[in-house]
C-alpha cells in the first residue's frame, strides 16, 4: 500500500516538476521582452534576495518538519506529529517575523545598497513578504509529504507558481516592472499560503507533546540541515550576485541570469532520475548492503548520457538560435554562457545522481564538505573572472563549480560504495553528441549568416535534423540497452508503456537478452 502511493507520489511531483520548467521557460521569456535589460538584472538580485531571506530565516525547518512528521505517522502518532508542527511553526514564525519587520524598517536603505536606488523599495518588501508567507506554506508542505499528501503537495506549489508567474507576467506586460513582478509573486505566494491551510485543515490533530521537549530533537537534525541550505545558496546565487556587485552593470547580470535559467531547464531530465533513484537505493541499500547499489547507479548514469550529452550538445550547437527565439535578439549576448553551461550540463546531472546516492547511504557530512569547498571555489573564480569576462566569466566559474563538485563526489563513491562511471558508455555518448551537435552548428550557422531565414523556421528544421540523427546515432553506436530504460518505466504512467516499448525497439538493435541487472535489483526492491 505504501509503495503504491509512493509511486503514485513520484508520478504526481514529475507532473509538478514537468509543468513547473514549462512555466519558467515562458516566465522567462516573458520577463526578456516586457522588462527592460536593466531590469531583468535587478530581478535577479532581488531573486537573489529572497533565497537569502528563505534559508536565513527557515532554518533548515521544512526538512526536520517531514522527517518527524512521517516518523511519527508511520507509527501511528498524530499527536505527535501535531507537536512536531507545531513547534516548526513556531520556531519559523519567531525567525521569520522580526526579520521582515527589521527589513521593512531598513527597506529604503537596504534598497539603495542592495538595487542601487530607494525607488526600488517597494518592490523590495513586496519580494521578501512574499519569502515570509513561503516560509509558513514550506511548513504545510512538509506536513503534507510527511503525511504522504503527495497529490496535494503539487497542487499547493503548482498553485504558487501558475498563480504567482501569471500574474506577474500580466502586470510586467501592462507596463509595471519590478512592482508588477514583485506583486504577482507575493499574490501567488498569499494563494498558496490559503490553499495550504484548506488542504491541511482537520489532517491533525492537537499536539500531545510540550513543544519544549521536542526542540532540542529537531534543532539539532534542523541546524547541520540549514548549514547545507547556506552552501547550496551560495553555489546557486553566488556567481550572480558578485556579476552585478563587481560590474554595477544590472544589464549584463541580467543577460546571465537568463542565460543560466535557460540552462538549468534541462534539469527537468535528472532531477525526475534522482526522485526515482533516491528511495530506491536507501531500500536496497537497506536490503542488500552498499555493493547492491553499483546497478542502479550505472542504469541512471547510463540514462543520462544519452538523454543530457546529446541534448546538451545540440542545444549548444545552436545557441543563438535559441537565445534569439527565448528572449530575442537584445540577449544575443548570453548566447556564450547559454551554450557552456548547456554543452556541459551532464555535470549537474551527475552531481544531481551523486548526492542522492551518498544521501541514500548517509554520507551527508561528506557532502557538507564538498559543498562548501565548491562554493568557496565558486566565489573565489567568479571575483577573478568577471571583471575581464563579463557573463562568460560567471558562466566558466559555475563550470567550474560543478566540475569540482563532480570529481569529489565520484572520489568518495569510488571509496565509500566502490560506485565508478562507466568510462566506455561515457565516452561513447560524448561521441555521440558531437556526431549530434557538430552538424546541428554548421546547418544553424549557415541558416543563419550565408541562407538567413526566420529563426523560428530554422529552429524547427534543426528540431526535425535533431530528432532524425539522434535516433538513428542510438542505434549505430550501440549505446543503449533494454535495461537502461527501466528508470523511465518507474518514473512514466503505465499508460506510456506502449509507446516506451515502440521507442526501445526503434533504437536497440539486438535482441532481447538476459535480464539487465537495474531490473533485478528494481523488481527485489519491490518485494
Amino acid at each position: 500500500m505504501q509503495s503504491n502511493k509512493a509511486a503514485r507520489g513520484t508520478l504526481y511531483l514529475t507532473i509538478q516538476q514537468l509543468i513547473q520548467y514549462l512555466v519558467a521557460f515562458i516566465f522567462y521569456a516573458g520577463v526578456a521582452r516586457f522588462i527592460t535589460q536593466a531590469e531583468v538584472g535587478l530581478w535577479s538580485i532581488l531573486a537573489a534576495s529572497t533565497a537569502v531571506f528563505t534559508t536565513l530565516t527557515l532554518f533548515g525547518l521544512q526538512v526536520a518538519t517531514q522527517k518527524y512528521v512521517s516518523e511519527n505517522y508511520g507509527r501511528g502518532d498524530l499527536g505527535s506529529a501535531a507537536s512536531v508542527s507545531r513547534l516548526s511553526f513556531t520556531l519559523v514564525g519567531l525567525f521569520t517575523l522580526p526579520t521582515l519587520t527589521a527589513v521593512v524598517l531598513f527597506s529604503p536603505s537596504l534598497s539603495t545598497l542592495i538595487l542601487g536606488g530607494a525607488e526600488y523599495t517597494i518592490p523590495f518588501i513586496l519580494i521578501l513578504s512574499a519569502s515570509a508567507i513561503l516560509n509558513f506554506a514550506a511548513l504545510y508542505g512538509a506536513d503534507m509529504l510527511g503525511l504522504g499528501m503527495y497529490l496535494e503537495v503539487a497542487i499547493q506549489n503548482l498553485a504558487y507558481i501558475l498563480i504567482g508567474r501569471i500574474l506577474a507576467l500580466a502586470l510586467a506586460y501592462k507596463g509595471y516592472g519590478l512592482f508588477g513582478l514583485a506583486s504577482g509573486w507575493l499574490i501567488g505566494a498569499l494563494s498558496c499560503l490559503i490553499l495550504s491551510i484548506y488542504l491541511m485543515r482537520k489532517k491533525l490533530p492537537k499536539p500531545s507533546k510540550h513543544l519544549r521537549d521536542l526542540s532540542g530533537t529537531v534543532f539539532r537534525y534542523s541546524y547541520p540541515v540549514w548549514i547545507l541550505a547556506i552552501i547550496g545558496l551560495a553555489q546557486g546565487w553566488a556567481d550572480i550576485a558578485i556579476l552585478y556587485a563587481l560590474t554595477g552593470r544590472p544589464a549584463v547580470t541580467g543577460i546571465y541570469y537568463l542565460a543560466s535559467a535557460g540552462a538549468t531547464l534541462l534539469a527537468i531530465f535528472w532531477v525526475a532520475i534522482s526522485m526515482v533513484i533516491f528511495p530506491l537505493m536507501s531500500s536496497e541499500e537497506a536490503r542488500a548492503g552498499k555493493q547492491a547499489l553499483s546497478s542502479i547507479y550505472n542504469a541512471s548514469s547510463r540514462l543520462l548520457n544519452i538523454l543530457i550529452l546529446p541534448i546538451g550538445a545540440g542545444l549548444a550547437a545552436i545557441s543563438q538560435t535559441a537565445i534569439r527565439i527565448a528572449y530575442g535578439e537584445a540577449y544575443i549576448e548570453g548566447a556564450a554562457p547559454f551554450a557552456l553551461l548547456t554543452a556541459t550540463a551532464i555535470l549537474p546531472a551527475y552531481v544531481s545522481i551523486n548526492t542522492s546516492t551518498l544521501q541514500a547511504i548517509a554520507e551527508t557530512k561528506v557532502l557538507a564538505k564538498i559543498g562548501a569547498a565548491s562554493a568557496i571555489i565558486d566565489i573565489a573564480l567568479v571575483t577573478i573572472l568577471v571583471l575581464p569576462l563579463g557573463a562568460n566569466g560567471a558562466a566558466l566559474a559555475r563550470t567550474a563549480m560543478f566540475l569540482t563538485v563532480f570529481l569529489l563526489t565520484q572520489k568518495t563513491l569510488a571509496s565509500k560504495a566502490q560506485i565508478k562511471i562507466n568510462i566506455t558508455h561515457f565516452t561513447k555518448a560524448a561521441a555521440l553528441a558531437a556526431v549530434v551537435a557538430l552538424p546541428l552548428a554548421a546547418i544553424d550557422h549557415a541558416l543563419t549568416y550565408q541562407y538567413p531565414i526566420n529563426p523560428i523556421i530554422r529552429l524547427i528544421l534543426e528540431g526535425i535534423f535533431f530528432l532524425v540523427v539522434y535516433p538513428i546515432s542510438l542505434r549505430l553506436f550501440r549505446i543503449v540497452e533494454r535495461g537502461d530504460f527501466e528508470l523511465l518505466r518507474k518514473a512514466l504512467p503505465h499508460q506510456l508503456e506502449k509507446i516506451l516499448n515502440t521507442l526501445e525497439n526503434l533504437i536497440i538493435r539486438e535482441r532481447r537478452g538476459p535480464e539487465h541487472p537495474f531490473a533485478s535489483a528494481s523488481a527485489a526492491a519491490r518485494l
